[in-house]
């Protein structure tokens, strides 16, 4: 929306003093540099009329905003989402990460083992972790047992790596017990942006009939901590007909998912699948692509820039895949066509050699330090 600047406001006031002034006797008259000229009484009021114009425009344009799903901000956006498209779509919370943590000891002639909620534990960097259910270990079991835990604090530095939760903070009853994480630690998420928000709400409408696989997806993306989703529905290999289930694989903001996580999507999902269908949740697991590149330039380009560039535009359309999606050799060559001055030949993607195909849960991702090129 296109507003008048405060200087075109103090134009608008000082041409109109200017116009009544010429009705006046020339002896009387205001002149165009009394207006101009910084101090005067004229200029004062002119000034101060023009600001606080000037902030009324500011407000109106803040409240026609709001009535739009693409500049509606913070609380105005919520606002909207619950008037216009559904009450149970709001804002996800920030959330800690969730994890399986298997306790485990070898002494068969250990007594009776008790943790409760809230016992804690941490990672070597000190990222502390807290049960959410009773551990119990009897007496004289050797076998592993476990149970769920979250981080202590909300966000996304509790999306630890697998392996890594192992120390207590306080000795435990039997010296030898261990403890350790199979799996990542996932789900853990900062307040949802405004953006993730108004992308949510643009599908509410074509996934509001449930049962499809838009709305499997859209399901899963309530629960806090899981960012992306991709539903996939199992077909006979003989007949190619639908067999009743759908594998959903699930990511957090790291792109990586575990069994915590996935059994909340499953519950969600109670309420956006069909009745009668099998949905299968699976927690991402990512794999890291190397990709390496012969480019070419035009004359006068600085390479050096226009590599970051690429690496930039990679490292953000490879990790916006889904889980299970394929990485088209096409989309990296495609995306590096996209810089000014550089030049993509057919020989320029040396690694990758051709599309990568995710196997199972796996979702496809890279960093900008693994694109490397060669400058031919």
């Amino acid at each position: 929306m296109l507003v008048p600047t405060r200087a075109d406001l103090f134009n608008i006031g000082a041409e109109e003093v200017i116009s009544r002034a010429l009705a006046r006797p020339p002896d009387q008259r205001i002149s165009r540099e009394a207006i101009t000229t910084e101090g005067t009484d004229i200029n004062i009021i002119l000034a101060s009329c023009s600001g606080m114009a000037n902030e009324i425009m500011r407000q109106v344009v803040a409240h026609c905003g709001a009535f739009f799903l693409d500049s509606a901000e913070s609380r105005d956006l919520d606002r909207l989402v619950a008037d216009r498209y559904a009450p149970d779509i709001v804002r996800k919370p920030p959330v800690a990460a969730v994890v399986p943590l298997t306790f485990s000891r070898p002494n068969p002639a250990g007594a009776f083992i008790n943790l409760p909620v809230g016992y804690k534990v941490r990672t070597v960097r000190g990222t502390e972790f807290v049960l959410t259910q009773v551990l119990s270990i009897p007496a004289g079991s050797t076998a592993p047992v476990t149970v769920p835990a979250q981080a202590f604090v909300v966000g996304t530095t509790g999306n630890v790596q697998a392996q890594t939760i192992t120390q207590f903070i306080a000795q435990p009853p039997d010296p030898v017990l261990t403890v350790t994480n199979l799996e990542p630690a996932s789900g853990g998420a900062d307040t949802e942006s405004d953006a993730s928000l108004r992308s949510r709400c643009r599908d509410f409408f074509r996934t509001a009939r449930r049962g499809t696989l838009a709305a499997i997806q859209f399901g899963a993306l309530t629960v806090p901590g899981v960012s992306t989703a991709n539903a996939i529905e199992d077909l006979d290999p003989f007949t190619g007909d639908p067999s009743g289930v759908v594998r959903v694989y699930i990511a957090d903001a790291l792109g990586q998912g575990n069994t915590v996580l996935a059994n909340a999507v499953r519950i969600a999902l109670l309420e956006y699948r069909a009745a009668g269908i099998v949905v299968d949740v699976f927690g991402a697991v990512p794999r890291y692509e190397d990709i390496r590149l012969r480019l070419r330039f035009l004359p006068g380009t600085d390479t050096g820039a226009a590599f970051e560039e690429v690496r930039f535009l990679l490292v953000s359309e490879v990790n916006a895949l889904m889980p299970g999606e394929t990485l088209p050799a096409s989309l990296i060559l495609a995306t590096a066509r996209r810089v000014p001055g550089v030049i993509v030949l057919a020989d320029a993607l040396l690694e990758p050699l051709g599309d990568v195909v995710p196997v199972g849960s796996e979702i496809v991702k890279t960093r900008a330090d693994l694109i490397t090129a060669e400058f031919a």
